[in-house]
């Protein structure tokens, strides 16, 4: 077996989903190079500062003609080609994460990196097994999720390089495994940005169980068996005058009476209680993920909390401040850190979720919080700042809270706000909406970014789009509209990703409707609304048969001869009907 190394920064965009490779038959040896690949041989793929993943020769090279695309217009007609099977990375590997190895490792002729550690200008470079490993590495390194794992098992599988993986750790873990404790991740619509954010955090599927689910499941465990019993159909608890929240049962637990030798207390209401506590801890319930999502409407409040009126038992109207998503996350992440040892854990880890974070004001959404998103080695603000005195006086005087409060060493007492080092903060960016408000580059460089590329190898969606009579697979639109959107618009935030639509029915169809409410407005009024140039979507012969270039208008598309307009358009862009 031989290994090599593709620059495809130039001719990826073809070459990728029509899974091969092309050279033109000059006299440049990179070119020639092309020649030496037989069927099973490895070929690092690279592109635009990144390692996208492995490809595997599935014949040996033959000759070919250039292919009509017109990344390859420059080159002579005649060339080498290799068909190829490409298992890509859920994470692309960053050259600069590994490059030092790769120099280290590559062969001493026919090199893909120069003495910097960039890539040479060539298309086709020698590799070896140390250089693939290496890779292989690094991509389970920087991406621990299961995804991850089972390609790089995949491609491990394929070459038959024995090396010790890193096993994939469990939800919850990845961002203190990266030190990344803020993290935007952007792209365009359907990348899997939420999918991506996901993968990361701890399962909460009893966290989001009902009530009454709750209630079977307890009244399924050996705890109601001996006659423990309370009420769980609620996320409340009433104890000592205060209601509890199911969040802050650990903390609750503490102010239960002591047990006596025998797990007992004088009590029965407190037995009950705390064997419940302790079903609960059992099956992990607490929560740990707070979600929010940014408009343009959202402020500090929203965010932070507010003092809002409530009726009172006696219908007296009474004022206190109502905490949001911001000082629960921040609560509950200082509570289970306190309670760990002041350690961190991966079951302790507490997570904030801001989903379309550019469509709010973050300057004032955030505030004089800020400041503490500087973190420092170890994870905590580096900088303490003064909370609002509404904020002041809920930790301090809610029974929940004082242990948060009085916490001298975690230097967060005395009215001071410091984000703990197990609080993560992750946000989503959809690319392809203009942001309402401006992100300023303060605000930008506390966050890690990672982008969200248009995953082609992607096979999940595959979706049936059905046009009246014809049908047609949502993939191959996808792929062809995309590539229109990009030789029209030049924008890559304008294309599509393969989940920005989802068949409402387990049948993997896309209704009509759908389809056109959807993709096809999204089409119309996002990306060619201004590109009357274009033939192939909005702007070609339809109607009378006269010849005349129509512009489709929103009126058309959803009128009468709509059908007739998107099959039109399917042709245009050459999607293949569905004939089974």
């Amino acid at each position: 077996m031989n290994y090599f190394f593709v620059s495809q920064s130039k001719t990826y965009k073809e070459e990728h989903p029509g899974k091969f490779l092309w050279a033109p038959n000059g006299a440049s040896w990179h070119h020639q190079n092309m020649a030496n690949i037989k069927q099973g041989d490895a070929i690092i793929q690279y592109k635009n500062g990144e390692i996208v993943g492995i490809a595997i020769a599935l014949r040996d090279c033959y000759p070919s003609v250039k292919p009509s695309d017109k990344s390859f217009n420059t080159w002579a007609s005649k060339g080498f080609k290799v068909d190829v099977e490409q298992y890509h990375f859920i994470t692309p590997v960053k050259l600069n994460s590994v490059k030092d190895e790769l120099s280290n490792n590559q062969p001493k002729t026919h090199a893909p990196l120069n003495k910097n550690g960039s890539v040479n200008q060539i298309y086709l470079a020698d590799a070896n097994e140390e250089m693939v490993n290496t890779v292989l590495k690094q991509a389970q390194s920087i991406d621990q999720s299961p995804a991850q794992f089972e390609i790089v098992k995949k491609i491990r599988e394929i070459l038959k390089i024995e090396a010790k993986p890193i096993l994939p750790k469990e939800k919850g873990e990845k961002m203190q495994a990266n030190n990344s404790l803020q993290k935007i991740f952007f792209g365009a619509p359907g990348t899997g940005k939420s999918y991506k954010v996901n993968s990361i955090l701890p399962n909460e599927s009893v966290w989001n169980m009902t009530g009454e689910e709750r209630k079977s499941l307890f009244e399924g465990s050996d705890v109601a068996k001996k006659g423990h019993y309370t009420s769980v159909l609620s996320n409340e608890v009433e104890f000592g005058g205060n209601v509890w929240n199911i969040n802050e049962l650990s903390l609750l637990e503490k102010k239960l009476p002591e047990v006596d030798s025998n797990n007992n207390v004088s009590d029965p209401k407190h037995s009950a209680l705390r064997a419940y506590i302790n079903f609960l801890k059992e099956y992990k319930f607490e929560q740990k993920v707070f979600r929010t999502t940014f408009h343009p409407d959202y402020d500090y409040a929203q965010f932070v909390g507010a003092y809002k009126p409530k009726k009172d038992d006696e219908e007296k109207i009474t004022y206190s401040f109502v905490p949001q998503v911001f000082a629960k996350a921040y609560v509950k992440a200082w509570s289970l850190f306190i309670d760990a040892g002041r350690k961190t854990t991966p079951e302790n880890q507490v997570y904030l979720v801001i989903e379309e974070i550019n469509r709010g004001n973050c300057a004032q959404i955030f505030g004089d919080i800020f400041q503490l998103l500087d973190r420092d080695g170890k994870g905590f603000s580096q900088y303490s700042i003064d909370a609002d005195c509404d904020f002041a006086t809920w930790l301090k005087e809610d029974s929940v809270l004082k242990i948060v409060w009085n916490d001298y060493e975690a230097k967060v007492g005395e009215g001071k706000l410091k984000l703990p080092p197990n609080l993560n903060i992750l946000a989503t960016m959809n690319t392809s909406d203009q942001s309402l408000f401006p992100m300023d580059s303060a605000f930008k460089r506390r966050f890690d970014w990672e982008y969200m590329p248009i995953n082609y190898d992607h096979s999940e969606a595959g979706f049936i789009i059905e046009i009246g009579d014809s049908k047609y697979k949502w993939l191959d639109f996808w792929k062809k509209v995309n590539v229109d959107i990009d030789e029209t618009t030049h924008s890559e935030d304008k294309q599509m990703g393969e989940f920005f639509i989802k068949p409402k029915s387990d049948d993997l169809k896309i209704a009509f409707n759908e389809f056109r409410s959807k993709v096809l407005f999204y089409l119309w009024d996002s990306v060619y609304k201004d590109e009357t140039e274009r033939q192939a979507v909005f702007h070609f012969p339809y109607g009378d048969g006269d010849g005349k270039i129509n512009s489709v208008t929103f009126q058309s598309l959803f009128g009468k001869d709509a059908e007739a307009i998107v099959n039109k358009i399917m042709e245009n862009l050459k999607v293949e009907k569905v004939t089974a």
